[in-house]
């Protein structure tokens, strides 16, 4: 939680794609049409989260806003090569795809959006 209810919600949310996504991936049940779409929604969902993110950000005035922003488009340029390589039919192994959004979940997510809630409450 970072204190915006809003931003709680759609970290939620983005929790559940990832989740959705792993399912995919691990069960094998669903085509590489269902995966690349999912890649898709999550890149989409992205795209609008950290817009809204990087706005609020703005709003309090959170001084790392910029080095935040260019983590962002770092993942976003990560998911547009994943999502390339799926629709080029070089597909990637479930565990290569898991572990890129694992690592995002676990270093940005949890350790740098919680850097702008501690900053947002006062306890920096």
């Amino acid at each position: 939680r970072v204190g915006n209810e809003e931003l709680d919600g759609q970290h939620q949310r983005w929790i559940g794609m990832i989740n959705a996504l792993h399912d995919s991936l691990m069960t094998g049940r669903a085509g590489n049409r269902i995966i690349l779409e999912q890649l898709q929604a999550m890149r989409n969902y992205g795209r609008d989260h950290f817009q809204y993110e990087e706005e609020y950000m703005a709003r309090i005035g959170y001084p790392e806003l910029d080095a935040h922003r260019r983590e962002h488009q770092a993942f976003m340029s990560r998911m547009e090569r994943t999502i390339a390589e799926e629709q080029a039919g070089h597909h990637l192994l479930p565990s290569e795809v898991m572990n890129v959004m694992m690592a995002w979940l676990r270093s940005h997510i949890l350790e740098r959006d919680m850097a702008y809630a501690r900053f947002r409450s006062g306890k920096v």
